[in-house]
């Protein structure tokens, strides 16, 4: 579905894949038990986290594109102490909300960033 996702170049067909995910991973939840989620069958690559991160991303990949004249960039602040991840117990260093926002005012200030690409520090 990977391809399916960048081959789509237009909003509406952007948010109709996205509706048919949301169908199918409801449908999905509705029929299995487990917590906190369900493995879709429809065959879609990511669950809703990663599922909306991946739409967003080519979002602005196509607005990069309509609006050439403007910075359109995606990032990942990286794994962030927030309220969804206040259960978390792995291994992974946890960022401070202040250290995920250097990311966002590095991209905001710095001549170097690149229209329709993704940072990931």
């Amino acid at each position: 579905r990977r391809c399916a996702l960048t081959a789509i170049e237009d909003v509406k067909a952007l948010k109709d894949f996205c509706e048919a995910f949301i169908q199918a991973y409801e449908a999905s939840a509705k029929e299995q038990a487990e917590v906190p989620l369900p493995k879709l069958q429809e065959g879609f690559w990511l669950q809703s986290n990663g599922f909306s991160k991946a739409c967003l991303n080519r979002y602005c990949q196509m607005m990069a594109l309509q609006h050439p004249t403007l910075c359109c960039v995606a990032c990942s602040p990286g794994f962030v102490e927030t309220e969804m991840v206040k259960t978390y117990r792995g291994d992974s260093k946890l960022k401070s909300v202040e250290e995920g926002g250097d990311v966002c005012a590095w991209l905001a200030l710095s001549p170097d960033a690149v229209s329709g690409g993704y940072y990931n520090p």
